[in-house]
């Protein structure tokens, strides 16, 4: 996407997408790449599932109080490998 260079400013490249300010109002405004949008629309779909937050903080519960075990001690127990 080409931007005019007479509607906007760029001000500076941070390390994800471009910083661009307009001269004729006080709008900065940012790019950054589809998959970058995409990801950060996922995460906040994820943060605002209530349900899913709960199973995430129990998850994060049970790795710090140990229940958890590694995949291959378990696949082992049951002879999976």
């Amino acid at each position: 996407m080409k931007i005019e260079k007479r509607f906007v400013k760029k001000i500076k490249l941070p390390q994800r997408g471009n910083v661009f300010e307009s001269p004729f109002h006080k709008t900065t405004f940012i790019t950054i790449s589809k998959d970058e949008y995409d990801s950060m629309q996922e995460t906040i779909d994820v943060l605002k599932d209530k349900e899913l937050m709960c199973q995430i903080r129990e998850s994060q519960k049970a790795i710090k109080e140990g229940r958890v075990r590694k995949w291959d001690e378990f696949a082992k127990e049951k002879g999976v490998i």
